[in-house]
């Protein structure tokens, strides 16, 4: 009971934008997946801490990892390389991604994570006219 307890508030401050750096750099290093997954999608994340979880053995992590706006450029994309073509996919369908990222996407070896990225690009070519 005291282990499940544990991951529940491990849990909850992962998850908080409140959660100082000093615990999620912590929390990053839990043996529990999901613990990682939320530090990784946690908007307040050191980059420091994310480009630690660029290479986690889970791919959901890396998604997340991969679809924080805190990860620098040069790591996001990096990423667009990574073996899973889960990750690649949810990076390709995030229309915030910089250009660069969802240009490279755009011409992946996976036509789906390809196609994606084009979707992405037209959307957000879309947005700008329309803001214009």
């Amino acid at each position: 009971m005291q282990n499940y307890t544990n991951n529940q508030v491990h849990y909850i401050f992962a998850g908080s934008p409140n959660t100082p750096d000093f615990v999620l750099e912590k929390l990053a290093r839990s043996d529990n997946e999901r613990i990682r997954q939320r530090v990784a999608e946690n908007c307040n994340t050191n980059p420091m801490v994310l480009i630690d979880l660029v290479s986690d053995s889970s791919v959901d992590v890396r998604l997340a990892v991969a679809t924080n706006a805190n990860l620098p450029l040069l790591w996001m994309r990096f990423m667009t390389y990574d073996q899973s073509a889960d990750v690649r996919l949810g990076m390709a369908e995030n229309v915030s991604a910089p250009p660069p990222v969802l240009l490279q996407l755009a011409r992946d070896e996976n036509p789906f994570v390809a196609a994606r990225a084009r979707k992405s690009i037209e959307k957000r070519a879309q947005a700008e006219l329309f803001l214009h």
